[in-house]
């Protein structure tokens, strides 16, 4: 029975890793060719970046979708006004932001292989958790049941974390899909010492919120909106130090939404943000820095939020939050410590589901 079981162990292995190449070169289709799931994971990688690229500014992607919605006319309008500007001060101001190269990024400008493993990593944990839910009566939602698999196959290996999709992971040695209620509360107990319990669910959320939309998202366009987005704003923040705005950009943002929910033409709107909005405490370099990174979030990504309306989700979640962050050195020693009992169950979940013929 033994022999049965681990040749049932081998094949599967082998046909896990076999999916590893075809999971991964499904991401460098051009997107008409993705698959409506590949499409919602580079969605998902392109949420991740920009939050990447935003941290040091203090906002996030979640902030940008508070911009006031303007007529497509009055961006157009608003972007040759700027690229007018910065064509009149070429040559003669060494700070001068070429808005041109900003709005039409020429280089590749190539996402984080990062943000593409988290991606790869949220999306692979829904899946198997969509699965386990159609064969396991004591799944949880959705949204917990996600959260597991990513610990169980990304964080509860006794060898250590592992930060990488391997679909052998799920049937092979530890046969990380096949959880039982003991891991469950293993898991809700480590995250609650943690202190990491809300913040796993926010994420787990957010991912499933976008993976789940995939056809509305891919009918706004929404990839092509935000990798536009995300390629000016690489361009543009070689113009500025974030870390030094941070302050002035957190403290007057809200102030700066409602300038802009103001004005009814670009002109009005860019002459009230320089002429009349007061950043007391800064000196002219740093306040042109400050007003020139708002016009570049309006410019750059009011196109790619309104596309992200289908989700009703806090995109804030995705701030820099990966497998390592639900990592402790103490308390994983805690949670790998009766991991060898916990396998024997999955062992029995695994094989009674191979006799009933629901694998």
């Amino acid at each position: 029975m033994r022999r049965v079981v681990s040749i049932l162990l081998c094949v599967t292995m082998l046909l896990s890793t076999s999916f590893v190449s075809v999971y991964a070169d499904a991401t460098e289709n051009p997107e008409e060719e993705l698959s409506d799931f590949e499409y919602a994971k580079g969605v998902l990688a392109e949420v991740i970046e920009i939050n990447r690229i935003l941290e040091p500014t203090g906002l996030t992607l979640e902030d940008l979708r508070k911009l006031p919605k303007k007529d497509p006319a009055f961006w157009d309008e608003f972007k040759e006004l700027l690229i007018a500007e910065s064509n009149d001060k070429r040559g003669t101001s060494s700070n001068a932001v070429d808005w041109y190269e900003v709005f039409n990024p020429k280089g590749t400008y190539k996402m984080s292989e990062e943000s593409k493993r988290d991606a790869d990593m949220w999306g692979y944990a829904w899946e198997i958790a969509e699965l386990n839910k159609r064969r396991d009566p004591n799944a949880k939602d959705i949204y917990q049941e996600t959260k597991y698999m990513y610990l169980s196959h990304y964080v509860d290996i006794p060898t250590g974390p592992r930060y990488v999709v391997d679909p052998s992971m799920s049937e092979g040695r530890y046969l990380c899909a096949w959880i039982t209620n003991d891991d469950r509360e293993t898991y809700d107990t480590y995250l609650k010492f943690l202190g990491m319990a809300d913040r796993i669910m926010g994420i787990s959320k957010a991912a499933i919120s976008i993976l789940d939309a995939a056809a509305l998202l891919k009918g706004g366009a929404a990839l092509t909106k935000l990798k536009g987005a995300r390629r000016g704003f690489s361009v543009y923040k070689e113009y500025v130090s974030f870390r030094q705005l941070k302050k002035g950009l957190c403290e007057n943002f809200d102030q700066f939404v409602e300038i802009l929910r103001a004005a009814d033409e670009p002109v009005a709107f860019v002459n009230r943000l320089r002429r009349t909005f007061k950043l007391e405490g800064y000196d002219q370099v740093h306040k042109d820095a400050i007003e020139n990174t708002f016009l570049a979030v309006c410019g750059l990504f009011y196109e790619s939020e309104s596309s992200l309306d289908p989700l009703e989700t806090n995109l804030c979640s995705f701030c820099l939050y990966t497998a390592k962050d639900f990592w402790d050195e103490i308390w994983f020693k805690g949670l790998i410590q009766y991991h060898g009992m916990r396998i024997p169950k999955r062992m029995w979940r695994y094989w009674g589901a191979y006799q009933n013929g629901m694998q």
